[in-house]
């Protein structure tokens, strides 16, 4: 896995050579937490859930957004320490 810091991916050519990985099928892996320096991901399976998460969370409307088949994810930074991974689901109706 190659690693850059954020100047390192200004570089014109880095960014042709990962849009050519990208267009031949490729993905990026973004690096979260500590070592980050602070980014945080939600990411939200279902297109329900996505919708849902934006609408109650408007201050991160202006976060860099990806989408997905089914849902997306928003990215943000947090002052450390960043909170650990886990898995929250949205509540249930009951019967």
């Amino acid at each position: 896995m190659e690693r850059n810091n954020l100047k390192q991916t200004q570089n014109p050519k880095y960014r042709a050579d990962l849009l050519a990985a990208i267009k031949a099928g490729g993905n990026i892996a973004v690096v979260l937490g500590p070592l980050s320096g602070g980014i945080c991901v939600v990411d939200c399976d279902l297109t329900e859930e996505w919708e849902l998460f934006l609408a109650e969370n408007p201050d991160l409307a202006a976060c860099l957004r990806t989408r997905s088949a089914h849902g997306g994810q928003v990215f943000f930074l947090m002052e450390p320490p960043a909170p650990s991974t886990r898995t929250v689901r949205p509540p249930t109706a009951t019967t």
